[in-house]
């Protein structure tokens, strides 16, 4: 997948798609550099959307999900 592609996808598609690549043993540096984007970009955008890196998870999760 390219940048443009990313972008227009909607942003719960965006973070499928980038968890996706992490269940696949890539990780957010690679993935991003993949894409062209940052990762201070995604960590941005999908904290506006109340997503939240898991370490433990190893994905981006719902921020109301976590206890």
């Amino acid at each position: 997948m390219n940048k443009e592609k990313f972008n227009k996808l909607e942003i719960i598609d965006q973070i499928q798609y980038i968890n996706k690549e992490l269940q696949n043993n890539k990780s957010i540096t690679s993935v991003s550099k993949e894409l062209g984007i940052g990762r201070s970009t995604i960590r941005d955008r999908f904290k506006k959307a109340n997503y939240i890196y898991s370490k433990e998870l190893n994905e981006y999760v719902n921020n109301d999900d976590i206890t």
